[in-house]
């Protein structure tokens, strides 16, 4: 008897392990997903900064080598470029930040009514600069002046604003 209970047990043990094994092999490769993917990402994001900054470092050379050689047509021309540089930029760190946050679970989820042609104007606004730049017209084609929405501001600013920004970044000029 004390020979099957302990067979029984040892029988026990090995299936847990067993399991214990294969739960472990399974996170495993899920964090290496994981680790893959915040890789890539790191690497699209590092990509897509390094275009703003150097559009940023090369007028700033420009400005500091010449400025006082550039009529005022130029010098409009260059803040401009800078301007849609620093916004890009800006816009894809509040983009990581918030994708961020999400991943850990700190972004707090606060609905309200919000008056959607007021909210749109505001991204448009924010991406005009970049639309413009690329020769890309943005209508507002909203009519209705007072239809309201049910939603999380910020979450639902940072949704609009990257599908606009996509949309310009993929769009032909016209």
């Amino acid at each position: 008897i004390y020979w099957l209970v302990n067979h029984m047990r040892i029988k026990s043990l090995e299936q847990q392990k067993h399991k214990l094994e294969k739960a472990v092999a399974e996170r495993t490769n899920e964090l290496a997903e994981i680790n893959a993917t915040k890789d890539k990402l790191f690497s699209v994001i590092a990509h897509d900064l390094r275009n703003p900054f150097n559009v940023i470092l090369g007028y700033t050379d420009v400005l500091i080598e010449g400025y006082q050689k550039f009529d005022k047509k130029m010098m409009e021309q260059i803040l401009e470029n800078l301007k849609t540089a620093g916004d890009g930029a800006f816009t894809l760190l509040e983009n990581l930040l918030n994708w961020s946050r999400s991943q850990r679970g700190v972004i707090e989820f606060s609905p309200k009514s919000i008056l959607l042609a007021d909210f749109i104007a505001v991204v448009l606004f924010e991406i005009e600069a970049v639309a413009k730049k690329k020769g890309v017209a943005i209508e507002n084609r909203i009519e209705d002046k007072s239809i309201e929405v049910y939603a999380d501001y910020n979450m639902l600013l940072l949704i609009f604003r990257n599908l606009l920004t996509n949309a310009v970044k993929f769009s032909n000029p016209g």
